[in-house]
């Protein structure tokens, strides 16, 4: 019996030696690494939305090398082409809505009592300082949005050994975004080789799981987001509104948080109508873009791409948000539906074990 104990002892023992030189190493690696591992992640969580598209181009008879070669050039062909020709006029009529957003609000506010004047509506927004207030709102807005972009980019490139290390992390990327999706399978394989076999069947009922909400919540997202934008943006210029792409746009890319992209999109969208109002027909015109385009999303666009792989209510994913958005700011906004996705399943399976727990029979101590 003592024996027994002693070698029980000994076992926990090298089990905790094991697990703390697992630790250190992992934390080295980590330490080691430094400006290589931003490039490291992001070239793995390129290979997890990619793979999948890996997997069907081999289906069709390509091998791996030449998939990945072919995704890979038109990757950057599309990253050199929305860099050189979108992304200027993109970043430049953003900088003007920002730079015009003050004064855009106040006239706005003021088109609004006009048009309720004639409707037979008093409404005087002015009187009470609203006006005053939003464009205080509108300006401390467009003045942190400039120059957070203007910091982050000066800071960025303050020195020479920043310089290089960001073209460093650029050519990082692709590297270790080949590397990986090459051998995509192993790296799976080798990281399951660390669990115990008892553990196994759990484990990969989990991994399952999760990788069955952030695949089909995270690749459908990223892809509806961009559809999204380009009908707004696209429904926005072809009416006539001014700044009308990069409102529309901007409204798909936010998207990806649950109502929060349609409706800063919309108020955006009527504000640049009212503050060049010539007619209504413009705010029809912005009505009928965002109605259409949300009616595409909820039946046709997010049920094919995402379709139930979150299962989340409305009220949970507003919940989410919130909760997300007070822990880890815009980051954890971004990351809050999947995350509360995978809460719930582990919730779930917890509850049936709570359930299970109370129904067992009290077991009596030998005497």
């Amino acid at each position: 019996m003592a024996k027994s104990k002693k070698l029980e002892m000994s076992k926990k023992t090298k089990l905790k030696i094991i697990l703390s030189a697992f630790a250190a190493i992992a934390l080295i690696i980590t330490i080691g690494l430094g400006y290589a591992l931003k490039p490291l992640l992001i070239a793995f969580g390129l290979s997890y939305l990619v793979f999948p598209l890996i997997i069907r181009l081999e289906k069709r008879g390509l091998n791996r090398v030449i998939s990945v070669t072919l995704i890979f050039l038109l990757m950057t062909g599309a990253l050199v082409f929305s860099v050189m020709a979108v992304m200027p006029k993109m970043a430049e009529d953003t900088s003007n809505f920002l730079r015009e957003l003050p004064e855009n609000s106040v006239k706005a506010l003021k088109m609004a009592e006009t048009i309720a004047q004639n409707a037979g509506i008093e409404l005087s927004l002015s009187k009470y300082g609203i006006d005053g207030l939003i464009k205080q709102q509108a300006t401390q807005l467009s003045a942190d949005a400039v120059s957070k972009i203007t910091g982050t980019v000066s800071g960025f490139f303050s020195s020479v050994i920043k310089w290089l290390l960001a073209i460093l992390n650029v050519l990082l990327i692709p590297l270790f975004f080949f590397f990986m999706i090459i051998d995509y399978e192993k790296m799976k394989n080798e990281i399951k080789s660390y669990i115990p076999v008892k553990y196994l069947p759990l484990a990969q009922d989990y991994m399952g799981r999760i990788n069955r909400i952030l695949s089909g919540y995270i690749r459908g997202k990223l892809v509806v987001a961009v559809i999204l934008g380009l009908l707004y943006g696209l429904g926005l210029y072809f009416i006539g509104l001014k700044f009308g792409f990069v409102i529309g746009f901007a409204a798909g890319v936010l998207s990806i948080i649950p109502y929060v992209g349609s409706l800063i999109g919309f108020v955006a969208a009527v504000v640049m109508a009212l503050a060049y109002y010539q007619g209504i027909g413009l705010l029809i015109g912005i009505g009928v873009v965002f109605t259409v385009a949300q009616l595409l999303e909820s039946y046709i666009i997010t049920p094919r791409l995402v379709g139930e792989s979150v299962g989340l209510n409305a009220f949970i994913t507003i919940l989410a948000i919130i909760i997300g958005g007070n822990l880890m700011g815009v980051m954890g906004i971004l990351i809050a539906i999947p995350v509360a996705a995978i809460l719930k399943e582990i919730l779930v399976d917890l509850r049936k074990e709570y359930h299970m727990v109370l129904h067992e029979p009290v077991k009596e101590k030998r005497k």
